[in-house]
């Protein structure tokens, strides 16, 4: 798949999501939030990682509540390096720590400092949009797959919240893009074919 597809996807999925309102993104992240947090995979998760959502994007504000409420370790990245595609995942403390956090050039809290997990149930993912195979189109600079393709068996499950809207039929993928497991829309969860759910 071409990076002009791609780029194109990206840019029409992201004027969707531009265009919904702030109470709306946020009422429907919060539904499928609690989607994942009504599975056996989230209630038996300890480890999980998150992330923190740019303006214009799935917010997962819900999600890292219950993660701290529910006692789970929570993992967020820290992009060590642009160039060589280089993310962490490093501990938080609570909400009011990452609140604190200084935000990096995308403007979201990062966390400057933490311990990184040993072993992880559950990866939540960030991403434009998805569809029912387990592909997903990110935002271009291929962190979370180098990120993903870094970890050893056994291999966590990999999660992606997402609004309706995000949704297509077919994501443009290449060889080096990692599918995911499981995807969650406040409609409910795509039946993939590898699906934990």
């Amino acid at each position: 798949m071409s990076m002009v597809e791609k780029r194109e996807a990206r840019k029409q999925i992201r004027s969707v999501l531009k265009s919904l309102s702030p109470s709306y993104l946020s009422a429907q992240s919060a539904s499928a939030c609690e989607r994942l947090i009504a599975t056996t995979a989230w209630r038996e998760a300890s480890t999980v990682t998150c992330y923190c959502s740019m303006a214009a994007e799935f917010q997962t504000r819900r999600l890292l509540e219950a993660a701290f409420e529910d006692r789970k370790r929570v993992f967020l990245p820290r992009v060590l390096s642009i160039a060589t595609r280089d993310m962490r995942m490093l501990e938080a403390s609570s909400l009011e720590a990452i609140d604190s956090w200084p935000k990096s050039k995308w403007g979201i809290p990062e966390p400057p400092t933490g311990a990184s997990p040993t072993t992880l149930d559950l990866v939540v993912v960030p991403g434009v949009a998805f569809d029912a195979r387990g592909g997903r189109l990110g935002q271009g600079a291929g962190f979370y797959d180098a990120w993903l393709a870094s970890l050893g068996p056994p291999r966590p499950l990999v999660v992606a919240l997402a609004l309706d809207e995000q949704i297509v039929d077919a994501v443009p993928m290449d060889p080096h893009d990692i599918p995911i497991d499981m995807v969650l829309t406040p409609s409910g969860p795509l039946k993939l074919p590898i699906s934990g759910i």
